[in-house]
């Protein structure tokens, strides 16, 4: 099968899981590699262990962060797939890993710059505002955006809200 077929309708377009902007970023990267080695790739089956390997290296060379070991873990599961549906009788990525990078270190608001920040003056009171509730509570600008008096109990004082990132349920007080 072509991959230009598994993209637009085997696999992507029935994808429904929430990293599926992942899996067609992954897609994307690994036909930006191919047109830049100027690999005619047509089939799953002309996937050798050594052109993973080149796509991962490539993975490496043009990603920061995290980006190389998340678009391969998606290209990955393509293959995974590939092969339970017997398109591929076994994936050539299986020996090849990248590692991931030890998160970065993100720098943390002190409470006495929250307290200049709470303090200084801005024309957006409504992203001041916001910007400081999710200092306090943890919540990310997504799931902020998205709140609902449904989430509130008033009585109890009590927000509960899943968050969208993580399904994580969060009970604040």
């Amino acid at each position: 099968k072509c991959l230009a077929e598994i993209k637009s309708n085997e696999y992507i377009d029935n994808y429904t899981k929430k990293d599926k902007r992942n899996v067609e970023g992954a897609y994307n990267k690994f036909l930006e590699f191919a047109k830049d080695e100027k690999l005619t790739i047509t089939t799953l089956k002309q996937l050798t262990e050594s052109i993973v390997q080149d796509f991962a290296d490539y993975l490496r060379s043009k990603s920061t962060g995290e980006g190389a070991n998340s678009y391969f873990a998606r290209f990955k599961k393509v293959l995974k797939r590939a092969v339970k549906e017997k398109i591929i009788l076994q994936s050539p990525a299986n020996d090849i890993t990248i590692e991931r990078e030890s998160s970065l270190t993100k720098d943390i608001l002190t409470i006495s710059e929250i307290q200049k920040l709470a303090n200084t003056e801005i024309s957006y009171t409504e992203i001041k505002k916001a910007f400081l509730f999710s200092c306090f509570t943890g919540l990310r600008w997504v799931d902020i955006k998205a709140l609902q008096w449904k989430h509130l109990d008033l009585e109890a004082k009590l927000l509960n809200k899943l968050q969208s990132k993580t399904d994580v349920k969060v009970c604040i007080t």
